[in-house]
């Protein structure tokens, strides 16, 4: 009996000549087979969240070697020096009511380390207060293959695993905090295999460079869960109707604001966006019932790229009761992107 061994991501391949051999000797060839194969490691979901409801991917692993950057689809949504995929909440007050984090696959916590606060890093100050601890409260684990992930910026007192446990994959680690040096509430996940810092996307070094095929035929993670992180693509946050302006620490330390009531003499439709691309151009309206443009904001060119935004429109006006479009339109290039949330406005 002749066979031939080769591998793919996860599986091992057999094809086997001569038909007609022994069924001994091709029992002994599969354990040998069994011995040998190198199984390659599968990653599951590193959160327990609706992605684009409740928890967005914000930025991923800076391929680029040089001082400029570039995520693994040779897009912006990264920055020089970034090491891994940055989760994020909407807010402090998701940080309050909690989401999971979970282990990527099953391994053996190495490293741990709670009790550093929750504080967004808004100045030099607050990040020379926690230099050295940059990672914030995390979990180290060590899994097969000589692969390791870490998970940074955990909440604070919500880490639920010990030095030198075994999790399975999917087991809840923590949930999602702003320890260490978080601008915003979000996990932090880097993946290191002999050592060295990969992007779990394509599996690659980091200093590798984009893949502008968007091949992901390596990637750590099946597509279920790739489907879900995307591609950098620009989403909405959040979008309303308030009865004033909106600043983006007030959505980031108390999310969106009240919805304007039928009462209120003045009115400013909101949207708050991430990754927008440098060259972009934004128009913002608020569209009523009747397909009437009731306020519109137009930002005609982006000088860079921005990984969040917020745009305003309003007028010193009331609105009645009802169901309203806060809509951002998007040109890039030859592209137009309509995205959009409705609000609904009671008396």
């Amino acid at each position: 009996m002749t066979g031939q061994l080769s591998e793919g991501r996860g599986v091992c391949h057999l094809s086997v000549s001569e038909p007609h051999s022994a069924v001994r000797l091709l029992l002994s060839f599969l354990l040998a087979v069994n011995a040998t194969c190198a199984f390659a490691l599968e990653f599951g979901s590193p959160v327990s969240c609706d992605f684009g409801k409740q928890c967005f991917v914000q930025q991923f692993a800076d391929m680029d070697p040089t001082s400029s950057w570039s995520d693994p689809f040779c897009g912006p949504a990264t920055y020089d020096g970034h090491t891994g995929i940055d989760i994020r909440v909407l807010s402090m007050l998701d940080v309050v009511s909690g989401l999971n984090v979970l282990a990527l696959a099953d391994g053996r916590v190495s490293r741990i380390r709670d009790g550093e606060a929750d504080r967004l890093v808004r100045s030099s100050t607050d990040r020379r207060a926690i230099e050295g601890r940059e990672c914030g409260n995390g979990v180290v684990l060590d899994h097969k293959e000589g692969y390791q992930t870490q998970y940074c910026h955990l909440k604070e007192g919500s880490l639920v695993v010990r030095l030198g446990q075994f999790v399975s994959k999917g087991e809840i680690l923590g949930q999602i905090g702003a320890s260490g040096n978080a601008e915003f509430p979000h996990v932090h996940v880097t993946v290191r295999h002999g050592g060295k810092i990969v992007d779990p996307i394509t599996d690659k070094p980091l200093e590798s460079g984009c893949m502008a095929e968007g091949d992901m035929s390596k990637s750590l993670f099946p597509q279920t869960v790739l489907e879900k992180f995307g591609k950098g693509e620009t989403q909405i946050l959040a979008a309303g109707i308030a009865s004033g302006h909106v600043s983006v620490n007030e959505l980031v330390d108390n999310g969106p604001p009240p919805t304007v009531t039928s009462r209120a003499e003045q009115f400013v439709a909101w949207i708050w966006l991430i990754n927008l691309r440098r060259a972009d151009s934004l128009t913002l309206r608020l569209i009523g019932a009747t397909g009437a443009v009731l306020a519109e904001h137009a930002i005609p060119h982006l000088e860079r790229s921005k990984a969040t935004y917020t745009a305003y429109a309003g007028r010193r006006h009331s609105l009645e009761s009802g169901s309203y479009i806060v809509e951002a339109e998007i040109r890039r290039g030859e592209e137009r992107v309509l995205i959009n949330r409705e609000i609904v406005i009671v008396d």
